[in-house]
């Protein structure tokens, strides 16, 4: 759910009308309540998956386990909001395989526009056209790691693409960090081989 978050940094859709979101709120000593509100007045808050290492790379996990959720705050609740509430929360839900997929497209445009479509043999197309069970194989990151690599720029989002030689042989690979500002994870995904 990016639309609390997406709202809260001015980021508009053409595609979508504005939304108004149900969030649960409680005043002081009263009950648990839905309501709805308008994006722009709640915590502007996503989830984010962060990936453990692809498999390509030698890492053994089920495609359930790949990953763990980071909360990602862009912006506070409003003051208003908050001076009338004791409590107030959004559900925010995620599906890793389309993250996952969003992060190979990215991936892959990235290292056609550094290399050419002649500079390597991408590994993530059949993926990327809906081959579900793919995104543990080319797509991971630092879950769980005490020291994962951080962005080198204070931008929005924070993309690097580079070769690399690993034990599996020679790789392309994106480093992406959506949301790097915020703290967002940075995700990697094996996107093909050099020529």
């Amino acid at each position: 759910m990016l639309d609390p978050a997406r709202a809260r940094l001015g980021l508009k859709r053409s595609d979508r009308s504005n939304r108004i979101t149900e969030v649960f709120q409680r005043t002081p000593g009263g009950p648990r309540e839905r309501q709805p509100a308008e994006p722009i007045s709640m915590l502007g808050g996503m989830v984010l998956p962060s990936f453990t290492g692809a498999r390509v790379f030698g890492c053994e996990h089920k495609e359930s386990t790949n990953f763990a959720c980071k909360v990602v705050i862009v912006a506070p609740v409003s003051q208003p909001r908050m001076k009338q509430f004791h409590l107030i929360g959004v559900e925010m839900c995620v599906n890793p395989v389309a993250f996952a997929r969003m992060l190979a497209k990215i991936g892959l445009g990235v290292a056609v526009a550094q290399f050419g479509i002649d500079g390597f043999t991408p590994l993530v197309q059949a993926f990327i056209l809906g081959a579900e069970h793919e995104h543990g194989e080319w797509v991971g990151g630092y879950a769980g790691d005490t020291n994962p690599p951080q962005p080198t720029s204070d931008g929005l989002h924070h993309v690097t693409i580079a070769r690399k030689r690993m034990l599996q042989g020679d790789f392309v690979i994106a480093h992406i960090c959506l949301f790097a500002k915020y703290g967002g994870p940075t995700n990697f995904v094996a996107v093909g081989r050099p020529c």
